[in-house]
């Protein structure tokens, strides 16, 4: 898996933390982090469209500023997200679009707040990678899953239960209603259901239970 990791120059701490865990964690995840994928003196600007059009998710980190080279990275990785652009050798389709806010009130981009956050103090690294990592990898299997149970019976309620923390608010948000939306299969070589023709146009709806009924 190809993993682009987008962040303000204020925001390399954090970024540097976040790229050194998920590679720990994932020894075969590529990560593409600038400070040591370009090349001193090269015409790199090429290579970076590439490598965000090639890639199978895009994590733009946002803190209290959004820098304008995030905004040309954004702007390129939700072209190819709305699969708009000419592909180039190498790409790999639409990318996963993963947002982390490290700032409560974190400026936003076009059309940002469509997508899933994740949100995480500027300190707190386990914040991205514990409970949140099937964002950037895994859950494919129990994702098709998901969507083949809600293919095949739609008039019925599907139920998701677990222990807290295992994922399941992840595996609905990221790997259930993002691909309800993209309309791309987890799975590679698999076609979208037609019974989900659709999905696109679903309002979904989040209910989380309070003190009172």
């Amino acid at each position: 898996m190809r993993l682009f990791i987008s962040f303000h120059t204020a925001d390399q701490p954090f970024a540097e933390r976040l790229q050194g865990r998920l590679v720990a964690d994932r020894p075969d995840l590529w990560v593409f982090f600038a400070p040591e994928r370009i090349t001193a003196g090269a015409y790199w600007l090429p290579s970076l469209e590439q490598e965000i059009i090639n890639c199978d998710a895009f994590v733009i980190i946002l803190g209290k500023a959004v820098g304008p080279w995030q905004e040309l990275e954004y702007a390129t990785a939700l072209s190819r997200w709305q699969g708009r652009g000419p592909p180039g050798p190498g790409a790999r389709g639409k990318p996963r679009i993963i947002p982390v806010r490290i700032v409560p009130d974190a400026p936003g981009l076009p059309f940002l707040h469509l997508l899933q956050h994740l949100q995480a103090e500027a300190r707190d690294v386990d914040a991205v990678t514990g409970s949140s990592a099937a964002f950037f990898f895994g859950r494919e299997n129990l994702a098709a899953d998901s969507l083949l149970r809600i293919a095949d019976r739609p008039p019925r309620v599907l139920t998701l239960i677990g222990n807290s923390g295992v994922g399941k608010s992840s595996l609905a948000h990221a790997g259930v209603l993002a691909r309800l939306r993209s309309q791309i299969w987890p799975i590679e070589a698999e076609t979208w259901p037609e019974s989900l023709g659709d999905s696109r146009a679903w309002l979904p709806i989040v209910v989380q239970p309070g003190d009172t009924l």
